[in-house]
């Protein structure tokens, strides 16, 4: 009873705080839906690159030009769009409810840029070309085009604001320190491409284009996480991208190529081994691996409602 009474000291002090309280909420929520339409684009954006990922092996790989680099095997434009979308899908899962690091943040508006760079690369060599005369494109180009204006568009209005909430980081060291090798690698290999790369040959300014910026979005992203999350959702395509790395200088005939990336891969997949031997489950990745096994075997070994005995 004294409680109820403090509490209502005044005549409109009771309803102020309320409308203080709704007005708090409704910032809120405006907020969270920010982030979650930020997330939402991601996903969204992770589905548009694995298009233009088919759209590029089907109909640009025998065209384009082979960019001289430091790893032929990774200096693949379906590689790197596919790696991309993986990266994109992942970390649009990685920091619920407003919980983005700062970087992700610029990040997030990088690719505005980066989209819009492309639409112009694209839309260039379809209307203009070399020399002024056009480069035969064809649908996929207009679409491609038309594709990388609208997600630059996207990227910047689904920009959620500086207002996130900085989580903790990871204390997977080697982890840590795995991927962003990754990143520098990345760039290192973005740069060669960047510096020897013949853009002024037929479709050599596009395949430039989708080299160099999709990969440097993937190695700002790799050397910059730092959170639990982040580093599980990075880790798998990194190696991934390794691996195919491998089976493209395979091809290539690139021996040592093959070499170099197969070791990095096998160095990311032994994060996943259960160390420290004292508590394994201390180390974020074997636990993730441990989890996703025992989900597994839990769909496997437990019968689906609805699909039990006929008795039932």
């Amino acid at each position: 009873m004294p409680r109820k009474a403090a509490g209502r000291s005044g005549p409109n002090s009771g309803s102020g705080n309320q409308h203080q309280s709704d007005e708090d909420i409704q910032r809120e929520r405006v907020w969270l839906n920010a982030f979650k339409a930020a997330d939402g684009f991601l996903e969204t954006q992770s589905i548009g690159l694995w298009i233009a990922a088919g759209i590029w092996f089907i109909f640009y790989s025998d065209a384009a030009p082979r960019m001289p680099s430091l790893h032929y095997g990774a200096s693949e434009p379906t590689l790197v769009l596919a790696s991309c979308a993986m990266l994109c899908s992942g970390l649009s899962g990685s920091a619920p409810k407003g919980t983005w690091p700062s970087w992700r943040l610029l990040w997030h508006v990088g690719w505005c840029v980066v989209f819009g760079c492309l639409s112009v690369a694209f839309g260039t060599a379809h209307f203009v070309g070399r020399g002024g005369v056009p480069v035969a494109m064809g649908y996929p180009g207009l679409g491609m085009t038309a594709f990388c204006a609208v997600a630059a568009v996207g990227a910047f209005i689904t920009f959620p604001g500086f207002g996130n909430k900085a989580p903790c980081g990871c204390s997977a060291i080697f982890g840590r320190i795995m991927v962003k090798l990754d990143g520098i690698f990345g760039l290192l290999l973005a740069r060669s491409i960047m510096s020897e790369g013949e853009w002024k040959q037929p479709y050599g300014a596009v395949t430039l284009a989708t080299l160099v910026l999709p990969l440097g979005m993937w190695s700002l992203a790799m050397f910059l996480c730092t959170t639990e999350a982040e580093l599980l959702a990075v880790v798998p395509v990194a190696t991934l991208l390794h691996l195919a790395a491998a089976g493209k200088s395979m091809y290539l005939a690139d021996h040592p190529e093959v070499i170099l990336s197969v070791g990095i891969a096998l160095l990311h997949a032994c994060l996943y081994l259960p160390f420290p031997l004292s508590n394994p489950k201390s180390n974020p990745f074997f636990k993730a691996l441990s989890n996703f096994a025992t989900r597994w075997h839990k769909l496997i070994t437990n019968p689906v409602s609805g699909f039990g005995d006929e008795g039932d």
